[in-house]
This record gives C-alpha cells, structure tokens and sequence, in this order.
C-alpha cells in the first residue's frame, strides 16, 4: 500500500491522529496545522489524508464557535469518506452532529437538512 510507505502521509496521518485534548488546546494553532495538513494531503492527492483532515477543521471549527464553517467541513469529509467506501467515518460523524447539533442555538444558521439527507450512505 502506497501510503503506509509514503513518509509525507505518515506525518499525515500522524497530525490527524493527534488526541482530542490537543487539537483543542489551542484552537487557532489546530486549525493552521490542519489547513495545511489539508494543503500536505491533496498535493500528494491523498484522500484518506483530505476526508481526515475535513474532519479535523469541522471539529477545532465547531470548538470555535465557527457552526456554519463546521457544518461545512463535515459535508465536505462525509462526502470525501463516501467516495473511499468508509462507511464507518461516515456514521461516526454522523454520530458526532447528532451530539454536537442537539441544543438548537448550535445549529448553523444555514443548515439545509435536505443537504444531509442528500448524502447516500448506500451511493459512495
């Protein structure tokens, strides 16, 4: 397998293996590393690299306060899992709205439903 080799996706996947405790740490920090995390993974056109990277921004975003931001990066990592069949990445932030989005002021101002439900879990 290409990237278990690759040492520019093991520091990928390193950065996005960082624990919960310090990607909130220190937010704005977290959110420079996973941008260029991002910018890391799709120049060598990784994709595991990119949805993971998504799944970051959403959640150093949501801690922010940055709802609609948040909202979007998880769109853009469910999409991105879909299209590598990880369904199981797809549940679990599907999982994770349902917990963050529960209390109705957390709720992007924007969020389309229609959106979410858009997103086939049987169509990768």
């Amino acid at each position: 397998f290409f990237y278990a080799q690759n040492p520019v996706a093991s520091e990928i996947d390193s950065i996005n293996n960082i624990p919960f405790n310090k990607k909130i740490e220190n937010l704005l920090e977290s959110e420079k590393i996973y941008k260029r995390n991002l910018a890391d993974s799709k120049t060598i056109n990784y994709d595991y690299g990119i949805a993971e990277s998504y799944e970051n921004l959403a959640l150093v975003y949501y801690y922010q306060g940055e709802y609609e931001q948040s909202h979007k990066y998880n769109v853009l990592a469910i999409k991105s899992f879909q299209t590598q069949n990880k369904l199981n990445k797809v549940a679990k932030i599907y999982g994770d709205l349902k917990a963050f989005l529960m209390p109705r002021e957390c709720l992007p101002k924007n969020l389309n439903l229609q959106e979410m439900q858009q997103i086939n879990l049987n169509n990768p």
